[in-house]
């Protein structure tokens, strides 16, 4: 197949979309406290999963935004290492 940009980036919209939303709506049961569990060490615990979480948001931006780059530039061979190890 040729080259499509538009296909491509809808694809990596998608991916991202996707990628963001999975992360962001695995934390709902991890918020119940135990008992015996300190509030201090509950709130440390979100506090490093909210790290955690922005780190990946991080990631998945930054590989996004390589793909519209390397779709923008027409460079089917940057895309296709990305998006294919």
């Amino acid at each position: 197949k040729k080259f499509n940009a538009r296909r491509k980036l809808k694809g990596a919209i998608l991916t991202t979309m996707l990628a963001t939303r999975n992360f962001s709506g695995g934390k709902s049961g991890s918020n119940k406290k135990a008992d015996g569990v300190k509030e201090s060490s509950e709130s440390t615990n979100t506090t490093i999963e909210d790290e955690d979480t922005r780190v990946r948001k991080q990631d998945i931006i930054k590989v996004t935004e390589q793909l519209i780059e390397a779709i923008s530039n027409g460079d089917f061979e940057s895309y296709t290492k990305m998006c294919d190890p």
